[in-house]
């Protein structure tokens, strides 16, 4: 459980880092999908196991909320300029119908607009 909590953080590696993904479309991002999915499955695998006392599972919830805290959330960040206002209700539209609009959107000038229209309308 230790492992595997403290390879939950964004800083492990380098993973954060814009240099791996700039240069080159194989090789560094697929070391890090395998990685990211290994992950995944080991936390699946954890939150699947059963327990026999709720007292049991605390520690694992604490540890899983220590890594959401670590990987934080999505979050949709709109611009101003009037001329963007069309861009940013195209991409709002498309995450919606996609189901990938994230819970948290804000923006500044008429990105603020298109994100009180879309909290209106959720």
């Amino acid at each position: 459980m230790m492992l595997l909590r403290e390879n939950l953080d964004r800083g492990l590696a380098g993973l954060g880092n814009p240099l791996l993904y700039n240069h080159c479309a194989t090789g560094t991002k697929h070391l890090i999908e395998e990685y990211i999915s290994e992950m995944v499955l080991q936390l699946e695998t954890l939150a699947a196991t059963p327990g026999d006392v709720a007292a049991d599972l605390l520690p694992i919830e604490r540890s899983l909320a220590d890594g959401r805290q670590a990987y934080g959330r999505t979050a949709l960040l709109l611009s101003g300029g009037l001329s963007f206002g069309m861009c940013h209700w195209g991409v709002a539209k498309c995450l919606f119908e996609q189901n990938l609009l994230p819970p948290i959107i804000s923006g500044a000038s008429i990105g603020a607009l298109v994100a009180a229209l879309l909290g209106e309308n959720r």
